[in-house]
């Protein structure tokens, strides 16, 4: 199957429009009931609830580990096709993590502050859209949905704290019935040794099942390499990798 292992990793029909995503094969259909210990695995990496752009983020960071280093033959033991190039990565530029706002009227929005750690949810796109409902009321609206509204000072430049995230806004000359709409991506901010660090601090039988240890797949060529990996080696990129490509097998093996 084209991109096998990156497709079992990410475990999703992608939507091919955004940032960082790669080909999936026609026949490749994604596992929708996991056993709890890969969902333990997949909250480390991906967050509870991940949208598209955490998982193609964090599979742009695998792969480059994977196809540069010791796992490489693990990659294509499947399956040889691969139409990624493991080195590019979508989401390399900082411009794609500037807010992008636009404005109803001749006023200007600014926002400060940082989403505290996104891999922690796994949403890295945000969005919010303010109306200006009167001279000392603003609404937030969210999608989905959920709409605020937050109580400002009668002035041209109007401070207030987006509820439910580490941003603050800041509008300035906008008229009553003004609208703006700001969309974000945050960058994760979880390094390698912690992914690694959260991954070892699992249960026993987390690890145990992930690696196939005890279990029918203990022999399996690709799941024995990843462990040794994960056993052996003190680089946290490396261990990393080992631990991600178990789990993509993994996923595969439990359909």
């Amino acid at each position: 199957m084209i991109n096998h292992i990156r497709s079992y990793f990410v475990n999703r029909l992608i939507d091919r429009t955004l940032p960082g995503s790669e080909l999936q094969d026609d026949a490749f259909q994604p596992v929708t009931q996991l056993p709890w210990y890969l969902v333990a695995v997949r909250n480390v990496l991906f967050g509870p609830n991940p949208d598209f752009h955490m998982l193609n983020y964090r599979a742009a960071q695998l792969v480059r580990i994977w196809h540069t280093t010791e796992l490489s033959p693990l990659v294509t033991h499947r399956d040889s096709r691969i139409t990624y190039n493991p080195l590019a990565n979508a989401y390399s530029s900082l411009q794609m993590f500037q807010p992008q706002v636009t404005v109803s009227g001749s006023g200007t929005v600014g926002l400060t502050g940082m989403d505290s750690e996104p891999d922690w949810r796994g949403r890295l796109q945000s969005q919010w859209s303010f109306t200006l409902g009167s001279a000392t009321q603003i609404t937030i609206a969210y999608p989905g949905g959920n709409v605020w509204e937050v109580d400002v000072e009668d002035s041209s430049v109007r401070h207030f704290a987006i509820p439910g995230t580490g941003f603050k806004a800041t509008l300035t000359n906008f008229e009553v019935g003004d609208t703006a709409t700001i969309r974000l991506l945050s960058r994760p901010v979880v390094s390698a040794s912690q992914l690694v660090e959260r991954i070892s601090n699992l249960s026993e039988e987390v690890l145990a099942q992930l690696f196939g240890i005890d279990t029918p797949r203990y022999d399996m060529y690709e799941l024995v390499a990843a462990r040794d990996v994960w056993l052996r080696q003190p680089e946290p990129l490396l261990r990393l990798g080992a631990a991600a490509m178990a789990l993509a097998i993994a996923t595969e093996e439990v359909r």
